[in-house]
């Protein structure tokens, strides 16, 4: 190669250096310095939510009156029922438990959405319930966005990702929805 060729592409590749150098692209949030999670933190994560929601969906199939509540706490098990059976047979596999759970990523508040949803009747139990879910969804769903699906590494493990978000979208619609249809049978 021509040695003019070769200074003047160094000078380019020096000179967009510095350009990236002096103004460099904002970092997107998935991209910022973060602790990245194994595949196995990852199905821990998703155990524990789908636990988390078959035992608050539990809580208003024995309590609510409401056939729409109903309807949709049994939605809500069937599908953790189905994705926990899913994640527990990838952990079986791997001989792995609950232990590697990462301390702070998760809040599993079932106990308290229990001990809460147990004290209450009627519609301000359908009411709570509703609440509880549109939260807990949305929280699942921040987690996926900004970490769950950019960790997964393992093709199962991402297959179990998407399966919850797109179960998580769907059950925040319904319980969205059915929130709206409640308040306007109220008032």
């Amino acid at each position: 190669m021509d040695t003019a060729i070769r200074i003047t592409l160094v000078l380019a590749v020096l000179a967009s250096s510095a350009a990236l150098a002096a103004d460099p692209a904002p970092v997107p949030p998935h991209a910022q310095v973060r602790q990245s999670l194994s595949d196995e933190q990852i199905a821990t994560i998703l155990q524990a939510y789908d636990q988390r929601e078959i035992a608050v969906a539990k809580v208003l199939l024995d309590r609510s009156k409401d056939a729409r509540i109903k309807s949709y706490a049994q939605t809500v098990l069937d599908d953790h029922t189905a994705l926990l059976s899913d994640t527990e047979k990838w952990m079986d596999v791997r001989t792995m438990g609950l232990d590697s759970t990462p301390q702070g990523i998760i809040e599993n508040d079932a106990d308290n959405d229990r001990s809460t949803l147990g004290k209450l009747d009627g519609a301000a139990l359908d009411r709570r319930y509703l609440e509880v879910e549109v939260v807990a969804q949305q929280k699942v769903l921040d987690l996926i966005e900004k970490q769950l699906q950019f960790d997964a590494r393992n093709p199962e493990v991402k297959g179990m990702v998407d399966s919850l978000r797109d179960k998580a979208r769907a059950h925040l619609e319904a319980a969205r929805a059915l929130s709206g249809s409640l308040n306007s049978s109220v008032g």
